[in-house]
């Protein structure tokens, strides 16, 4: 009984909810499955660091459209709409935990596509 009461607290008490930031950035760098990118001037992400590790393996990649695209098609100087867990490992160049999405943001990305 008070190890099922105590479960239930526990449950009752954690916060199951996803943190999901959003972050604009222009790529520095495409690799294999990880992008390196300077966050936007004056971003909260800006003040962890200036360069910061994009994983996007596991990362949704749309278009404008919400088409799903392959990472391939990001290139150097591409602006980015990366949206992520929130977490910023504190190294250099800062490193992102989770990320979920992956979209370009910018005209010259849509005219690379026609």
């Amino acid at each position: 009984m008070v190890l099922a009461l105590a479960a239930l607290f526990l449950q009752a008490c954690t916060d199951l909810r996803v943190v999901r930031r959003e972050m604009y950035a222009v790529i520095v760098q495409c690799t294999k499955n990880e992008i390196l990118v300077e966050p936007e001037e004056g971003s909260f992400e800006r003040h962890s660091s200036n360069r910061i590790y994009v994983p996007a393996a596991e990362a949704k990649l749309f278009d404008e459209h919400k088409n799903s695209i392959p990472f391939e098609e990001l290139r150097d100087g591409d602006r980015v709409k990366v949206v992520y867990d929130g977490a910023i490992l504190e190294t250099y160049p800062g490193q992102i935990g989770n990320c979920y999405e992956i979209r370009p943001t910018c005209l010259k990305f849509a005219l690379k596509r026609r």
